[in-house]
C-alpha cells in the first residue's frame, strides 16, 4: 500500500472519533485519510484540514502483532484505552489507579471494589479526576465496554473475573498472585478462542523481571538450586505468585538434580519444602516483609544468590502495570512475566 493512499473508512478496523466525525468500519460517509508507517510509537499525530481529519496512526492499536486491533477513541489528537480495574482500592490497586488519572492515554471508566461498591473512585481514594464508579463484582463492572480487563484482587474470585473480561472481549493484564498452572490452561483456552491477550505477571517490578531473566541464565549452567518465597505475616496465600512464575520459567529451562532425591529424605518430606514446576519453594510469612524473592545456586565451592527485595511502595507495580496495559493487545492467549512485552 502506498503510503499516501487515502483509504476509505471501510477498510479501517478501528473507531475513530475526530472533533463531529465518527469513522468505523461499517462507516458511511465519513472521510479519513492514513498515512500508514511500518514502525509503531505509542504516539498519534493528528490535525484537521478542510474537514478531513489527517492521522498518521503510529498507535499501540496498530502494532503490527495485534492479532484484532482494539477499538479506540481519539480525543484531539490522543489514543485512549479504556480500562476497568478490579481491586481497584487494595494496596497495589489503588496506587495503578492513581497512576492511571495522571495518564493523558488511559480512562479508567469502571472499578471493582466490594466494599466501596456504589460510589465513585475518585472519592474513595481521594483523586477528583477518578470519575468511574465502583461496583461489587467484575460482571457488574463489565458492563461499561473496557479495552483492558486488569485483575487485582484475590485467589479466590481471580479466575472467575479473568474470564468473564476475556467473555466481554477484553484484553487482560493480571497482577493477582496464587493463580495455579491449571487455572492459566483454562485461561489460555478461553483467551485464544476470544482472541485476546492475558498479560500475568506475578510481580511487575523491573528487578523482578531481571531476577527470572538472570535465573533462567544461571539454571542453563548450575544443575541445583532451591527458591525462598518472603511475605508479610498477612499475606494468605504460598507460595507467591513471583515465586510460582519463577518456578514456572525454570521448568522450560531443565529441572534441579538434587544430590540426594526428595524420596530418599529421612524425616519429614515436607521440611524440604513444596515442590513447584520441579522446584523446591520456601515460604516464609512474618511481620517486617513486604514481598521479597529469593533463589540460591550452589555447585562444589561456589554459590549464587539473586534475590529481589520490595520496599513498603507499590509505585514499582503501578509502573509495571501501565506498560503491561498498553502492550498486552499485542499477545493472545496467556503470557507470563512483564518481559514478555520487554525487548530483552
Amino acid at each position: 500500500m502506498n503510503q499516501a493512499e487515502p483509504l476509505s473508512a471501510s477498510m479501517i478496523p478501528y473507531r475513530f472519533m475526530a472533533r463531529r466525525m465518527t469513522c468505523t468500519s461499517a462507516g458511511n460517509g465519513a472521510i479519513l485519510k492514513l498515512a500508514f508507517k511500518r514502525k509503531h510509537s505509542p504516539t498519534v499525530r493528528g490535525k484537521t484540514v478542510d474537514n478531513i481529519y489527517t492521522v498518521t496512526p503510529r498507535a499501540i492499536c496498530f502494532g503490527a502483532r495485534a492479532p484484532q486491533p482494539l477499538e479506540c477513541e481519539l480525543k484531539g489528537q490522543l489514543q485512549v484505552l479504556n480500562v476497568c480495574l478490579a481491586g481497584a482500592t487494595g494496596w497495589a490497586g489503588s496506587e495503578l489507579a492513581r497512576a492511571i488519572a495522571k495518564t493523558a492515554d488511559l480512562a479508567l471508566v469502571a472499578a471493582v471494589a466490594r466494599k466501596d461498591a456504589g460510589r465513585i473512585l475518585g472519592e474513595v481514594l481521594g483523586e477528583p479526576s477518578l470519575t468511574g464508579s465502583i461496583y461489587a463484582s467484575a460482571a457488574e463492572a463489565l458492563v461499561n465496554p473496557c479495552d483492558v480487563f486488569v485483575e487485582y484482587t484475590k485467589p479466590d474470585t481471580a479466575r472467575t473475573n479473568i474470564l468473564a473480561a476475556l467473555e466481554h472481549r477484553a484484553h487482560v493484564v493480571v497482577g493477582t498472585s496464587g493463580l495455579t498452572d491449571r487455572d492459566f490452561v483454562q485461561i489460555d483456552a478461553v483467551a485464544r478462542r476470544q482472541h485476546r491477550g492475558v498479560l500475568a505477571c506475578g510481580n511487575f517490578a523491573l528487578t523482578v523481571v531481571l531476577l527470572q531473566k538472570f535465573a533462567e541464565i544461571a539454571a542453563r549452567l548450575i544443575p541445583q538450586w532451591e527458591i525462598i518465597d518472603y511475605g508479610h505475616d498477612a499475606k494468605v496465600d504460598a507460595p507467591s505468585g513471583t515465586a510460582r512464575e519463577l518456578a514456572f520459567r525454570l521448568s522450560h529451562v531443565r529441572n534441579p538434580e538434587p544430590t540426594v532425591p526428595l524420596t530418599s529424605t529421612v524425616g519429614l518430606r515436607e521440611s524440604r519444602g513444596a515442590t513447584v514446576a520441579g522446584s523446591q519453594v520456601h515460604s516464609i510469612r512474618l511481620p517486617g516483609y513486604v514481598i521479597s524473592a529469593e533463589i540460591t545456586f550452589r555447585m562444589p565451592d561456589q554459590r549464587l544468590t539473586i534475590r529481589h527485595d520490595s520496599g513498603n511502595s507499590a509505585r514499582p507495580y503501578a509502573e509495571g502495570a501501565l506498560l503491561a496495559i498498553r502492550k498486552v493487545s499485542t499477545l493472545v492467549g496467556v503470557h507470563r512475566g512483564l518481559d514478555s512485552v520487554l525487548d530483552l
